[in-house]
């Protein structure tokens, strides 16, 4: 978010703060903020387009939470929506049927579903045009024109169902081979997320951070280093191995699960910012129609 603009930003935390007085849904896979640095990333991104999203931000708060919360509803302490696909499903149906934002509803929908879909280890394998048909339809209330809808026409929740089937069908797990770098080139990278390379010997360094905690009866602060990994350390200019690499990411939480890839984790872009670029042609086309 650093990236967009001045004013933009400003305008995303002010309604940041408004949204953090309200009731959160605690175990969501996408949270409000997800869904709203999507929303403010696309309206960065057109705002020099011929049809930019015009006016930026929710039109209803309270729309956009019941959207979220749909992704853990349930009765009986039971969830009704059980596989991850059914749940980003439900979260990419809601933020386009209820409309929450004043435009850009669909792009920022599929975006998010784009991100929801890398949180949870997948990624598209068929054109780009058919998640563009998929947006569409559903905003339309023409899934039925689907044959496959046919399937789901008489269960309830029968536009989720279908939407979970074709998020299942039409996409892939997503490729995680990690490229190799140097340690030089490792340490660059993890001080972009607070972690860096440390203490150098005995052919092992560390993978540490800088962390802040109070201490006494007057809370007074201090910082210190915490290690989170020990890894093995011929030299600087040598290659990390893949399975070395692997135990960095998971140590430091930049994965997959969290929403981070190769591009994201080895360029420093934003997760969502990364998939802004990659699918930027799909959304552009979506803002037309």
């Amino acid at each position: 978010m650093y990236r967009i603009d001045p004013d933009l930003r400003q305008d995303y935390e002010r309604w940041m703060q408004q949204i953090a007085d309200l009731p959160l849904h605690p175990g969501c896979v996408v949270t409000a903020d997800d869904v709203m640095r999507a929303h403010y990333l696309l309206v960065d991104r057109f705002k020099s387009e011929a049809q930019p999203i015009g006016i930026p931000g929710p039109r209803d708060i309270n729309l956009l939470m019941s959207a979220l919360g749909r992704q853990t509803t349930g009765y009986g302490g039971k969830l009704k929506y059980q596989s991850d696909f059914e749940v980003c499903a439900t979260l990419f149906y809601g933020l386009i049927k209820d409309h929450p934002f004043h435009d850009g509803n669909k792009r920022t929908a599929l975006l998010t579903a784009l991100y929801h879909l890398q949180r949870i280890g997948r990624t598209p394998k068929s054109q780009q045009k058919e998640f563009e048909k998929l947006a569409l339809r559903t905003a339309a209330d023409e899934l039925h024109l689907y044959s496959q809808y046919e399937k789901h026409r008489n269960k309830n929740d029968a536009e989720v169902l279908f939407i979970a089937h074709f998020l299942r069908r039409n996409t892939r797990e997503l490729d995680s081979s990690l490229r190799l770098i140097t340690y030089r080139d490792l340490d660059k990278i993890l001080r972009r997320y607070g972690y860096y390379l440390d203490d150098p010997g005995d052919n092992h360094i560390h993978v540490a951070k800088t962390v802040t905690e109070r201490h006494g009866l007057l809370l007074r602060q201090r910082t210190r280093e915490k290690v989170v990994l020990r890894i093995g350390f011929p030299r600087w200019s040598a290659q990390v191995p893949k399975s070395v690499m692997s135990s960095v990411l998971d140590a430091t939480g930049l994965t997959e699960r969290n929403g981070y890839d190769s591009k994201t984790v080895f360029e420093g872009a934003d997760p969502l910012d990364a998939l802004l670029d990659k699918y930027y042609g799909l959304l552009k086309r979506l803002r037309d129609k």
